[in-house]
């Protein structure tokens, strides 16, 4: 009898009750609290600091540090056994307060991390969790995580306030190869409804969740080994595998795939070994699924070594498919981050919005002068307007002024942008127009490529310097800031008083507007 691959669900802290599962399974879980022990996690998500404050309860002073994970199940954050059982977790005995909704615009995404440090956190996870909330980014696919089931359960200690990671360990070394993972944007995605399923333990992971409404969006994560005939065997055993996992076939498909399908994706242009792209292309083309960025972008160089990293969706999510992007994650590892912005069939339709002032020229001394000299002008000619005219009138004039300070505030706004962000806007330019050549200099584009990463890596620990030097500045304060950051995250209660829930017919159990 062929064993299916095996499952867990995650279970947020907060919702941890009755856990239904075999009694060989059966692991004790206490968690005690005394008014003398008990700890509030503030759920800030300062980049530098972690997600994980630790206060007692009225101290004033920041501890800093965070205290030891809890001894939990390890399947409570995602392990999954591998005897083949299907854990179901987190069966709560009694309905909570409403679950956090996730949003109908999404953003999914994928990176080589290259490993998480040897410290107890990992310096590299405090970036990636500074990645999801820059980027807004609600699933990030990690390969090579090297994370072991302790260090697991300590990162969602730690960043349980904004971020959850589940992960499919290697087998054989956890701590020192392979390793797929899945970072979760707790501020865009609800985590009631997480399932991690593991397809090869180490290689291939899927992860489902719940979407919007009663959409629920399955994702798989691979990374497949370098050498051309292990590549061919695990293709060949991801589509064996697939047939074994219950429920419907994943959507997306994504990750480190070790070999490229198109000889623009390499640098000089060459292709792989055919059976190993054939045997991918098998098993792509029976999941349904085509490489977005490619079809995108068909005759497109894209000016790295290999584009090993990329997004396959179906045909049904490639029509609501925008926003591909390959590029640096702001730490140093030798992959390219990719991503793709998914919309949800059921989410309204919204436009591209309207142009702003940007925030920055509100604090700008130069601007502020220049704005209150036209609105000093403005005001004098409407004094002095005179009798009203067809072409003369204040709706006119006031109509022309804002034209003008528009004008005056794009231009600058073009002025104040950092000097990074125009070099880096550059460095882009002249890798793009380097690759549009006939015989593009690989040499050449390797040394901008190397510039470009520098200067990614150096506006992101620049971010990073902002956020840690607002919180010495303001952490300690009575302030806005103080009083977000320390804020218990209470759930919203249902206001059926105030709103009448109407349900869609065949829709079991979800409520709509």
């Amino acid at each position: 009898m062929r064993k299916c691959a095996t499952a867990a669900h995650y279970v947020p802290p907060t919702t941890r009750g009755h856990v239904s599962r075999p009694e060989s399974m059966v692991v004790s879980h206490a968690e005690t609290a005394t008014a003398n022990n008990q700890f509030i996690t503030h759920p800030t998500t300062d980049s530098t600091l972690g997600s994980g404050i630790q206060r007692p309860p009225g101290a004033g002073g920041r501890t800093g540090r965070v205290t030891d994970p809890t001894d939990d199940s390890l399947g409570l954050y995602g392990h999954t056994t591998g005897d083949g059982a299907d854990l179901r977790l987190g069966e709560v005995q009694q309905r909570g307060p409403r679950r956090r909704k996730t949003k109908g615009r999404i953003v999914i995404a994928s990176l080589n991390m290259r490993g998480g440090n040897s410290n107890a956190v990992g310096d590299k996870w405090i970036r990636v969790n500074q990645v999801l909330r820059d980027s807004k980014i609600a699933v990030l696919a990690l390969q090579e995580t090297h994370l072991t089931n302790e260090r697991l359960e300590g990162l969602n200690e730690l960043f349980k306030a904004s971020m959850v990671v589940l992960s499919s360990p290697d087998p054989e070394n956890p701590a020192g190869a392979r390793g797929v993972s899945f970072a979760v944007n707790t501020r865009i995605v609800a985590v009631e409804d997480l399932k991690l399923t593991e397809v090869i333990p180490g290689r291939a992971a899927i992860l489902n969740f719940r979407w919007t409404g009663d959409r629920v969006l399955r994702i798989l994560n691979v990374y497949a080994p370098n050498g051309a005939a292990e590549n061919r065997m695990f293709w060949e055993s991801v589509s064996s595998k697939l047939d074994g996992v219950r429920g419907r076939r994943p959507e997306l498909m994504l990750g480190d795939l070790n070999l490229v399908e198109s000889s623009l994706d390499r640098l000089p242009p060459h292709g792989d070994q055919a059976d190993a792209v054939e045997t991918l292309g098998r098993l792509v083309g029976r999941l349904g699924m085509e490489d977005g960025w490619r079809r995108n972008n068909p005759n497109t160089a894209t000016g790295s070594q290999s584009r090993i990293d990329r997004i396959y969706v179906t045909e049904e999510l490639m029509r609501r498919a925008e926003d591909w992007n390959m590029e640096g994650p702001g730490f140093p590892t030798d992959h390219r981050m990719v991503s793709v912005s998914l919309a949800n069939y059921k989410a309204p339709s919204t436009g591209k919005g309207r142009w702003a002032f940007p925030q920055i020229l509100l604090t700008d001394g130069e601007f502020v002068k220049t704005m209150r000299k036209m609105g000093l002008e403005l005001q004098s000619d409407l004094e002095n307007l005179g009798d009203r005219t067809d072409e003369r009138n204040p709706q006119r004039l006031y109509q022309e002024f804002k034209t003008s300070l528009r004008l005056e505030a794009r231009s600058r706004a073009k002025r104040l942008i950092p000097k990074i962000e125009r070099h880096i806007a550059a460095l882009e330019h002249d890798i793009s127009v380097l690759l549009e050549g006939e015989d593009p200099n690989r040499h050449e584009v390797a040394i901008l490529q190397d510039r470009l990463m520098k200067l990614e890596v150096k506006r992101f620990e620049r971010k990073r310097r902002a956020v840690a030097t607002k919180d010495w500045l303001k952490g300690e304060s009575v302030s806005r800031y103080w009083t977000k950051l320390n804020a218990l995250q209470l759930p919203r209660k249902r206001k059926t008083h105030v709103l009448k829930l109407l349900r869609r017919d065949g829709e079991d159990g979800e409520e709509a507007l």
